[in-house]
């Protein structure tokens, strides 16, 4: 299939999706074509979905944390599309919860992201909401901007 996006082939981009080793993202790696980049912390994830993808060197990987600004801002260099899937998705509150984390990953680490896109001129960005939401969105997205 001939994936594009605003015009330009996706097999012909660099892009960088956040959160790769999850489930969603590790599925999504292994569908579409480019020069793929992904950042993972593992911290809900494990390397095995994308292990074989990695050895074959289909996609470069990156252990790293949304966190980090300062590894953004260096790897997000001569990106064309950032896919950010990296998120704290359990966001459900019981007493005992520390919602900071969920705040600091979920929105710092969001902004982080936005920040190494301005300055490093990277134009564009699928990002979700909720998990249920991105799976039909980001199928919305695959069908819609790479039919084109």
């Amino acid at each position: 299939m001939d994936y594009s996006l605003k015009g330009q082939k996706l097999v012909n981009m660099r892009i960088l999706v956040t959160g790769g080793a999850g489930v969603i993202g590790s599925n999504l790696v292994k569908m579409i074509p480019g020069e793929i980049t992904v950042i993972d912390n593992l911290s809900s994830s494990t390397i095995d979905p994308i292990k074989e993808l990695i050895d074959s060197e289909k996609i470069k990987f990156i252990k790293g944390d949304i966190l980090d600004f300062e590894l953004l801002r260096k790897i997000t260099k001569g990106i064309d599309l950032i896919i950010h899937l990296a998120a704290n998705a359990d966001v459900r509150y019981y007493p005992e919860k520390n919602t900071y984390v969920d705040f600091k990953v979920n929105t710092i680490g969001t902004y982080n992201i936005m920040e190494s896109m301005r300055l490093n001129d990277v134009k564009n960005i699928i990002f979700s909401s909720h998990h249920l939401f991105m799976v039909m969105r980001i199928k919305y997205l695959l069908q819609r901007t790479m039919a084109h």
